[in-house]
């Protein structure tokens, strides 16, 4: 047997279900002798999403590393309150890690709103540590000017996350 092909072996027996089993990865298998491994079944989580009241915008933010830290970028999406996109903005950060990229999410979202004219934002994160982190007032210290400036602009944010006002 060829070192390739003991490569490829080893390796294969360390696959635990996650193969995309696309045809090419099927007749790459049976190439190589090798069987078939079923892939694990997606988890299926219910989830909501509710739509903000007549007259507040809703601010659906994420921030994501490839790597922690790695190559970062943050994502923001509005809708009124029938559901209607109203922007969607994205953005990189250079290498961070995934709490800088969430918390660069949510005073992006802000500024993007204010630059909007929109004064009355439903901010909607799914990151525990940004939305402790905004609860107690202790925003990294690269952020920290541009949050204090969104909390004293007059912005009326709706979000137990960032302490309702």
């Amino acid at each position: 047997m060829g070192l390739v092909s003991k490569a490829i072996r080893v390796a294969y027996g360390e696959l635990d279900g996650h193969m995309d089993n696309t045809v090419t990865d099927l007749n790459t298998l049976k190439n190589l002798g090798l069987n078939t491994k079923a892939r694990m079944a997606p988890k299926m989580l219910e989830c909501y999403w509710y739509l903000p009241p007549r007259g507040i915008m809703k601010m659906n933010t994420d921030g994501a590393a490839r790597g922690n830290p790695g190559i970062a970028g943050w994502g923001v999406v509005f809708r009124d309150h029938d559901g209607t996109v109203k922007g969607t903005y994205i953005g990189g950060i250079g290498v961070a890690t995934n709490y800088v990229a969430e918390c660069t999410s949510i005073i992006e979202g802000i500024n993007l709103a204010i630059q909007q004219w929109w004064q009355h934002i439903w901010v909607d994160i799914d990151s525990v540590a940004a939305t402790k982190t905004f609860q107690a007032d202790k925003v990294l210290w690269k952020l920290r000017a541009q949050w204090d400036k969104i909390k004293h602009s007059g912005i009326w944010l709706h979000s137990p996350a960032l302490g309702e006002k």
